[in-house]
């Protein structure tokens, strides 16, 4: 039988980690003891090589991990809870802390979005098909996205808009309003010079023109026709559901 020595893990004496690590290696084996050694294709001797590195560089992982966590004080149960469904609220929360350093643009703003009702403008006729991004209260964080391409000065609206669908950024007018109240939360350095586009809610006028709204550079929500260009100085957003990474 191989053995499978995965890093410090077995040496921590941890109970959680030493778990996590001896289900990691028993998996390990199944993999790789079926036949015998001599048996063994050499791509079945690689493909043992790759998943022991592997196994070994997740125990490693999952070693720092336990250990960072113990430190800033959770306990074995809390820290075993992260693969049921009773630590689903720390899971996740993990899982946005990891996906805000990672976020490439670095500008990420968390907003509490309380009330999603509004009125049409005194002018709309109604929404335009397939515009309507369901949204619930909550906190969001949104993610500042460029859509402009190289050297390009300008985009039209319908182009942005397919941009915006490749890129998930569907904030709603809702959104757009919350975040014009929490505006402080915008970095200082960006906050009078963009817009800030909600794709999520589009209206129409009584021509069938169609508009997004936008938090515009002064702080002020208005709408923006989309036969008219969009410059460098404009920003989608992309909105996803978080819970609170402070508790």
């Amino acid at each position: 039988m191989a053995k499978i020595r995965l890093f410090s893990c077995f040496q921590s004496g941890d109970r959680v980690c030493k778990m996590v690590a001896w289900s990691l290696a028993n998996y390990a084996r199944q993999r790789t003891t079926n036949k015998p050694e001599a048996s063994m294709s050499r791509a079945s001797r690689q493909e043992k090589t790759w998943f022991m590195r592997v196994a070994g560089w997740m125990g490693h992982i999952i070693s720092l991990l336990v250990e960072g966590l113990t430190a800033r004080g959770w306990s074995d149960e809390r820290i075993y809870a992260l693969t049921s469904e009773q630590g689903r609220e720390d899971r996740e929360r993990l899982i946005d802390a990891v996906v805000d350093l990672l976020t490439p643009t670095g500008i990420v703003i968390k907003v509490t979005v309380e009330d999603l009702a509004y009125e049409l403008p005194d002018w709309g006729e109604g929404h335009a098909p397939d515009s309507l991004s369901e949204v619930t209260p909550g906190r969001y964080a949104i993610d500042l996205q460029e859509f402009l391409v190289d050297d390009e000065p300008l985009c039209g609206g319908e182009d942005m808009l397919i941009r915006a669908k490749l890129l998930k950024a569907r904030l709603t007018h809702g959104q757009i309003r919350a975040l014009a109240r929490q505006r402080h939360l915008i970095p200082a350095e960006i906050r009078d010079k963009i817009f800030i586009i909600a794709t999520g809610t589009i209206v129409r006028d009584s021509d069938s023109d169609r508009y997004v709204s936008a938090l515009g550079t002064d702080g002020g929500v208005g709408w923006f026709w989309l036969g008219d260009d969009f410059d460098r100085g404009d920003r989608l957003g992309r909105a996803r559901k978080v819970l609170d990474l402070a508790a």
